[in-house]
C-alpha cells in the first residue's frame, strides 16, 4: 500500500503539466489520481468521463448500513414505509444494508427521526454512504450498461460519455506509409519535448564548443609566437637556474677555481683522468646529471674535461679554463662568453609564420573538437535514459519499428547540431584577424561540407554508446575516453 501511495504522489506531481495514461483494476486508485476515467468491459468502451459525471449518471442513491443488537426488530417495516428498500432480503443477520433512492427529498427529516428511534429499533450503529467507483465498475461489468441520455441522438447503444463521441463510426486504421509517417512524427515530437524539458542539456550542447573556442583564443594570446633565438650564456648559471645540483671535479685548482664557481660545488681529486672512469662506473646515469665538466693543472699546463651529454659543455669547459689563466695573467679580470644564433636565412620569416599558424590551428582544432565531442555525447543521453526506464521496450511493443524511432532521433539531432556549428562559424568571423582563422575561412565551403559529413557519421557512433553506458553521466565519461 505504501508503494501505491508513493506512486500516486509521483503521478500527481508530474501529471500537472503532462498527460499520463494509467491502466489499473483498482477503482479507488483511479478515483484518487484520475481526472478522466475510461471503463472497458470485454474489449468494449462502456464509460468515459470525469468522476463527478460518472457518479451522477450511475448514482442509485445512498446506502444505509445498519448493525442491530438483535434480529427481532421492526426496522424493515419502518424503512419500507418511507420508500427505503432492503438489499439481500433473504439474510436475517444483524448486519443489514438498505438503499435510499437518489431523489429522496426528506433526507434531513428522516435522519433526525431515525436517530431518535435507535433504541426503539434496537440499532447498535449505522452508517450512510454513496455508490463507489468500484460498485459502478462492477455494475458495468455485469452488462448493466447505461445509455446516453440525449434526445438529439438516435443511437442509444453509445457508451456513456460526458463528451459525445460517435463510437459506432468505423475507424480507419493507418497502414503502410501513413502508419510509418505517424510513428516517425510521434518519435520526432518526443525528441522535441525532451529537448524543451531539458533546457540545461540543450544549452550545454549549444555553448560548450563556443566556450572552448574562446578558451583556445585565450591560449593563443598567452603563448608567445616563435621569434629570433636569444644568445646563450656558456657559464654555469643556465644549468643552476634550471634547478640542477652540480659538482665540478678539479685537480690542483681548488683555491683558484672556487672563486669562479659560486653557484656550484667543487670536489678535489688526485688524478682526474682515472677518477672520471671510476666515478662513471659507480654512478652511471646519475653521473651525467651531476657533472658538466672538470679541470686539472699539471705545472703550467691546464686541461679541461667536458661531459658530451650536456649541450655546449665543451664551450663551458674552455670558458672556465680561460678565466683561470686570465686571472693569473691579469688579476681581477673576467671573461663572458655567449653563443649567438646563426644568421637568418631568407626563408626564415615565412617558416616562422608557418609554424606560428600551425600552432594556433592545432590549439583551435583541439579545443573545438573536444567541445564538439562533449556536445555529441549529450545526444546519447536520451537513448540511455529510455533504455534505463524501459521506454524503448514500450516503444517496440507498441508496434513502431526500431529503425523508424532511430531515424526520427537522427533527423532531430542533425537539426539540433546546426545552431552550435552556426555559432562557431560566426565566432570564426569575429576572430578572422588571426591568420589561422583566416585560413579556415578561405576554405569555408569545404569546412561546411566536412562538418556536415562529420555530423552524419558521428551521430550513429554516438547512438552505439547506449550499448556500453548505463547512465547519462557514464555517457560523458565513455565519450571522453574515446576523445583521448
Amino acid at each position: 500500500m505504501r508503494a501505491r501511495t508513493e506512486l500516486w504522489d509521483i503521478i500527481s506531481k508530474y501529471g500537472r503539466e503532462r498527460t499520463l495514461l494509467v491502466s489499473t483494476h483498482y477503482m479507488d486508485e483511479a478515483e484518487a489520481i484520475g481526472h478522466r476515467i475510461v471503463m472497458i468491459n470485454e474489449g468494449e468502451l462502456t464509460c468515459d468521463g470525469s468522476i463527478s459525471f460518472i457518479k451522477n449518471k450511475f448514482n442509485d442513491g445512498y446506502y444505509l448500513n445498519v448493525s442491530l443488537h438483535t434480529a427481532a426488530t421492526d426496522i424493515d417495516h419502518f424503512l419500507q414505509r418511507r420508500g427505503i428498500t432492503r438489499l439481500h432480503t433473504d439474510d436475517d443477520s444483524l448486519e443489514r444494508e438498505y438503499r435510499i433512492p437518489p431523489n429522496f427529498e426528506e433526507m434531513a427529516i428522516f435522519l433526525e427521526d431515525f436517530e431518535e428511534r435507535i433504541d426503539e429499533l434496537k440499532i447498535e450503529s449505522f452508517g450512510l454512504s454513496v455508490m463507489t467507483m468500484e460498485e459502478i465498475f462492477l455494475k458495468l461489468s455485469k452488462g448493466e450498461k447505461a445509455k446516453e441520455v440525449n434526445n438529439n441522438h438516435e443511437d442509444e447503444q453509445q457508451p456513456l460519455s460526458d463528451e459525445w463521441i460517435n463510437w459506432k463510426k468505423p475507424l480507419k486504421l493507418e497502414r503502410g506509409r501513413e502508419l510509418v509517417k505517424g510513428q516517425f512524427l510521434g518519435a520526432f515530437h518526443k525528441c522535441r519535448l525532451y529537448a524543451t524539458r531539458n533546457r540545461k542539456i540543450v544549452l550545454m550542447q549549444l555553448l560548450t564548443p563556443a566556450v572552448l573556442l574562446i578558451l583556445s583564443l585565450i591560449q593563443i594570446q598567452v603563448i608567445p609566437e616563435i621569434g629570433g633565438s636569444p644568445k646563450l650564456d656558456l657559464s654555469m648559471l643556465p644549468y643552476v637556474s634550471n634547478g640542477q645540483s652540480l659538482t665540478t671535479p678539479v685537480q690542483n685548482l681548488e683555491e683558484e677555481f672556487r672563486s669562479f664557481l659560486e653557484p656550484s660545488e667543487t670536489v678535489a681529486v688526485k688524478n682526474l683522468t682515472e677518477w672520471i672512469p671510476n666515478e662513471l662506473t659507480k654512478m652511471r646515469i646519475e653521473f651525467n646529471n651531476r657533472y658538466i665538466f672538470g679541470l686539472e693543472k699539471n705545472s703550467s699546463r691546464y686541461t679541461g674535461f667536458f661531459n658530451a651529454q650536456a649541450y655546449h659543455a665543451a664551450g663551458t669547459a674552455v670558458l672556465y679554463t680561460d678565466m683561470i689563466i686570465a686571472s693569473e695573467v691579469l688579476p681581477g679580470s673576467t671573461i663572458e662568453t655567449s653563443i649567438f644564433p646563426l644568421p637568418k636565412h631568407n626563408s626564415a620569416p615565412a617558416e616562422k609564420k608557418r609554424i606560428n599558424v600551425s600552432m594556433q590551428g592545432a590549439i583551435i582544432v583541439f579545443n573545438t573538437t573536444f567541445g564538439i565531442m562533449i556536445m555529441f555525447a549529450a545526444f546519447a543521453m536520451l537513448p540511455v535514459k529510455e533504455r534505463k526506464v524501459g521506454v524503448a521496450t514500450l516503444q517496440r511493443t507498441s508496434g513502431a519499428s526500431i529503425y523508424t524511432l532511430w531515424l526520427a532521433e537522427y533527423c532531430w539531432d542533425i537539426l539540433n547540431t546546426l545552431p552550435s556549428f552556426m555559432l562557431l562559424y560566426f565566432m570564426f568571423l569575429a576572430m578572422k584577424n588571426l591568420t589561422s582563422i583566416q585560413y579556415l575561412l578561405d576554405y569555408s565551403g569545404a569546412l561546411f561540407c566536412l562538418s556536415f559529413m562529420f555530423i552524419l557519421v558521428q551521430l550513429p557512433f554516438v547512438y552505439c554508446l547506449r550499448l556500453v553506458a548505463h547512465s547519462r553521466t557514464a555517457v560523458l565519461n565513455v565519450f571522453k575516453l574515446f576523445v583521448y
